[in-house]
């Protein structure tokens, strides 16, 4: 029921498609239950199987903490939207379901800005932790490179974030004007909000783009099978679906921009565009931190021979061990250290009779006790189950 400040549509304004505020109610419930269950999950992982929840975590739980608001607040516009629309079909103005819709809009661009940026935040965390290892890890030899880039761009990200924010909330003089249907005019004392949107998402996108550039090297000079790299490195490049959902809300932002009507026209797409960037965003940072229950998922569905054979078979022929998982990486280490026992015991095999023999000598003619003890104490390192093997080779100290 329109309210009692509604008029007759003077202008003929046309309504808020209901097919858009369908595809909006469905794409947030959908992404806001997927990103909850992975944010949890990452949480569960980092706390309960890695048993450390690093700064980048907690950035990220901050940024799931804005899309939660972000996810109320545009469910909440929704019912609005919708009366909204029957108005305008019925040919009715009502303000105040106009000025409700808009405010929402003001509300859900700084939850969008301020998600975007604790996402990107929490990534460009990951890659300065990793830049700590550089001592540990030969492969990060050019760490100090990459953690130069890392801040740089994270001050660019923070820079961009600030007057986001600030232009958001004061885009107009007097505040009041911002939920104004006419404040996208320049009498009103607002900027242009489709131009400074146009601005910021670009800004974005290049953004986005740095970010995924960033670990390609590093994770090319990893030593280990060509599909083990290629995997990581596209578990790396899931927040580019962010990037893909900031594209398609620029497209609706130029439309926006080109076209002659007013802004709630194409405030649902825009935000629903915006909110895909967000979860999106959060569930691309969150996938490499679920490796371990994706294994086992890989494992249950008897895809565990096809990654072990795929991760093995050319290290194997290489015989390089490279960025491999841990329980793969000791068992390589055990062969070798074997491999390098047996190569040991080859080598006193054939030695090991000519010095018991001089062994021998020496004690019955009681002199160079201490010369002929040397061969022996060079030996004593190696482990109690080789000089067994020894013992049992055929050759005594009384041959």
């Amino acid at each position: 029921m329109p309210s009692p400040t509604s008029v007759e549509n003077p202008k003929g304004l046309p309504p808020i498609l209901k097919s858009e505020i369908k595809l909006q109610l469905a794409l947030t419930t959908a992404l806001a239950v997927i990103t909850t269950i992975v944010v949890l999950g990452r949480l569960y992982i980092r706390r309960f199987y890695i048993g450390k929840v690093e700064l980048n975590d907690w950035v990220l739980l901050l940024a799931w903490i804005f899309l939660i608001g972000f996810t109320g607040t545009q469910l909440a516009s929704v019912p609005t939207a919708y009366t909204l629309s029957d108005h305008l079909e019925q040919g009715v103005f009502d303000p105040d379901a106009i000025t409700l819709k808009l405010k929402y809009d003001y509300v859900l661009i700084i939850l969008y800005y301020a998600c975007v940026y604790l996402t990107k935040l929490s990534i460009l965390c990951l890659y300065l932790r990793l830049c700590k290892r550089e001592n540990k890890l030969r492969y990060l030899s050019s760490g100090w490179l990459l953690r130069a880039l890392t801040w740089l761009t994270l001050v660019f990200i923070t820079l961009m974030f600030i007057p986001c924010v600030l232009v958001s909330i004061c885009r107009c003089i007097p505040p009041s004007n911002v939920w104004s249907i006419r404040s996208d005019a320049k009498d009103v004392g607002c900027i242009n909000r489709i131009v400074f949107f146009l601005s910021t998402s670009v800004l974005h996108i290049f953004a986005d783009i740095v970010i995924a550039i960033l670990p390609i090297p590093l994770v090319l000079k990893i030593r280990g099978p060509l599909i083990y790299r290629i995997s990581l490195l596209g578990v790396l490049m899931l927040g580019l679906l962010a990037t893909i959902a900031c594209v398609g809300r620029l497209v609706i932002l130029v439309e926006a921009y080109q076209g002659k009507g007013f802004f709630y026209q194409y405030a649902t797409m825009i935000n629903t565009w915006s909110y895909c960037e967000c979860a999106l965003g959060i569930i691309g940072a969150s996938v490499p931190a679920l490796k371990p229950v994706l294994r086992k998922i890989f494992q249950i569905l008897g895809a565990a021979g096809w990654t072990n054979a795929s991760c093995t078979g050319p290290q194997e022929r290489s015989g390089q061990s490279g960025s491999l998982p841990y329980h793969i990486a000791i068992e390589e280490n055990k062969r070798r250290i074997k491999n390098l026992h047996l190569a040991e015991a080859g080598d006193l095999q054939d030695s090991k009779c000519s010095k018991s023999v001089s062994k021998t000598r020496t004690d019955s003619s009681g002199s160079g006790s201490a010369r002929t003890q040397s061969p022996l104490t060079t030996r004593q390192e190696v482990s109690i189950p080789l000089a067994a093997k020894l013992r049992m080779s055929g050759c005594s100290d009384t041959h």
